[in-house]
């Protein structure tokens, strides 16, 4: 490490005399950085740990069901289907709660709606969605960046884009069009989509308005596991149960020879493609520019040599240029 020392000091001191010289390999080395790092952001975005898919899909409830509009459904690997025959049925008159386990629990989810708010001397139609957002079922489906969610009559939560359409903020009140003033009690987004515009309220905010719910979030009472024959015996009253641990891990709740799942391959190749190529953009091109720039540091070579230098302490001082051009440019693609 003492013959490193000084090597490193003739680096940073030569990186900061060219500077010319030094963005332009530090940029060589940071454009395959940049687009490496931004791919593999990109697939660990579209490909996230099941422990937050299950919290974004179904807060913090043990499974969710689904009513079928069919008496008797059939359970595939993607799915349900009808069963051959089966009667069909208004599934909004369908109370889940009847077939669940005794003591279960069920939050209903409504379909969202449309709603034209004013504010000011504007009308803007806007997506409306009901939920018990205060629900402890209901915990991790939205994201609070401000105030709080709305959990009484006359509340709401926007999320940031919608708010910042309408121009209000937490505190300020709306008024939908037909139904009481609202009063704005906090901001919040979906964890899935943050530029989604959308105002959220507790049950029967929107005046009644909505379509009835064939969704639920159930809370299944304490020694109850969402298991397969659960799942069948619910499929035989025409609900589609779809457990907590189905999300968690897929491959126990897939069908023999079925698809596990996994990431994308065709964003994995690509990423893979972009990683060879900046390797070979940085040996054809930032190589060759550090290499004409060593052969013009001759006369540093030779000093190093003439004061009773060896040739390993002049290919270590290059090494350390190289060290620190690449460490700088590296971090510099991470960064951006």
């Amino acid at each position: 490490m003492s013959r490193w020392a000084p090597a490193l000091r003739v680096a940073r001191r030569t990186a900061r005399r060219h500077p010319g010289r030094t963005v332009l390999i530090a940029a060589l080395v940071a454009a395959p950085v940049l687009g490496t790092a931004f791919l593999d952001t990109a697939y660990r975005t579209a490909n996230l740990d099941p422990a937050t898919r299950a919290v974004r899909s179904m807060g913090a409830a043990d499974a969710t069901v689904m009513v079928s509009s069919f008496e008797r459904i059939e359970i595939d690997g993607s799915g349900f289907g009808s069963q051959p025959g089966a009667a069909q049925r208004d599934a909004a008159s369908v109370d889940p709660a009847r077939f669940l386990p005794a003591g279960s629990r069920v939050l209903a989810r409504r379909p969202d709606g449309t709603l034209p708010i004013v504010t000011g001397d504007r009308t803007t139609l806007v997506r409306t969605t009901e939920l018990a957002w205060t629900d402890p079922l209901a915990a991790g489906l939205l994201s609070v960046r401000a105030g709080r969610l709305a959990g009484a009559a006359g509340e709401l939560t926007l999320s940031p884009a919608l708010a910042d359409r309408l121009g209000v903020t937490v505190g300020d009140e709306v008024r939908p069009t037909g139904l009481p003033v609202q009063r704005v009690v906090g901001l919040a987004a979906q964890p899935s989509c943050r530029s989604c515009q959308f105002a959220a309220g507790p049950p029967g905010w929107t005046g009644g308005t909505a379509q009835p719910a064939e969704d639920y979030l159930v809370a299944l009472p304490a020694g109850v596991v969402a298991d397969r024959s659960l799942q069948d015996r619910l499929a035989g009253a025409g609900l589609y149960l779809r457990p907590r641990d189905a999300v968690l891990h897929p491959q126990r709740w897939q069908p023999a020879g079925g698809d596990s799942g996994g990431g994308d391959p065709t964003l994995v190749a690509i990423i893979l493609l972009v990683a060879g190529l900046g390797l070979l953009e940085v040996v054809l091109l930032a190589g060759t520019a550090f290499a004409v720039a060593a052969r013009r540091q001759l006369r540093d070579s030779a000093l190093v040599l003439s004061n009773g230098g060896r040739p390993a302490d002049v290919r270590r001082m290059l090494l350390a240029q190289g060290a620190v051009l690449g460490v700088v440019g590296a971090a510099a693609g991470l960064v951006l």
